[in-house]
């Protein structure tokens, strides 16, 4: 039996044509990307207060004592967001997020 032997079957087909080979790139071997370190910052909420349509969420950063609303400002840290259990501070692309006390 030979394997080249054409198929008398297929006698009036066009022999079908080898496919372009494509292109393919080596992507360049990527570095090794430094985990970035989260600080330890001491953060903790001592309560909310809501008056005249404004919620004051009371922190402290650090030590210090803060009153923020929802996207403000302090000690570089930033009030993103808020749910029902805890709020969410933003540093330098790095989210930290904060328990709310029982209150």
């Amino acid at each position: 039996m030979r394997l080249d032997y054409p198929d008398p079957f297929l006698k009036g087909v066009a022999a079908p044509t080898p496919a372009a080979r494509s292109v393919v790139r080596r992507l360049p071997p990527a570095g090794k990307a430094e985990p970035k370190r989260r600080e330890r910052v001491q953060l903790s909420h001592l309560g909310t207060v809501s008056a005249g349509g404004q919620t004051l969420h009371i922190l402290t950063i650090g030590g210090r004592q803060y009153e923020l609303s929802l996207r403000d400002t302090a000690a570089g840290f930033r009030l993103t967001g808020a749910d029902r259990d805890s709020l969410y501070l933003e540093r330098e692309g790095t989210v930290y997020g904060v328990k709310r006390c029982d209150e």
